[in-house]
């Protein structure tokens, strides 16, 4: 298997062991939301840019309190996670026209 080299990334892979907690709980939390890159607040989950991307485009989409596993959302939690996930994906469409999306789920520490 070959490895995925993103030079770019590099500040994270220097960085992200300083981090204090968990940095989506960081960013909902705070109301700056255009310092923390987050795109859409919603009444259980926000979206929000990486800031590290492999790609353009490259948003996560998280619930508003910090759930370690999918498992542990409410019904209406995981609803409004896959609606906005919906959402961005349409946007994204019109907006950058890609040939295709990758829409992943990572639990714990990814």
């Amino acid at each position: 298997m070959q490895n995925l080299w993103a030079p770019w990334r590099i500040t994270y892979i220097q960085e992200h062991s300083n981090e204090n907690g968990c940095f989506l709980c960081n960013a909902v939390q705070d109301n700056r939301d255009e310092k923390n890159l987050i795109v859409h607040r919603g009444k259980d989950c926000f979206c929000i840019l990486n800031k590290y991307p492999y790609n353009s485009g490259h948003l996560m989409v998280a619930p508003n309190k910090h759930k370690a596993d999918i498992s542990d959302l409410s019904g209406q939690e995981m609803l409004e996670v896959m609606e906005l996930t919906r959402d961005m994906k349409e946007l994204l469409t019109k907006i950058m026209k890609p040939e295709g999306f990758n829409i992943g789920i990572n639990l714990g520490k990814s």
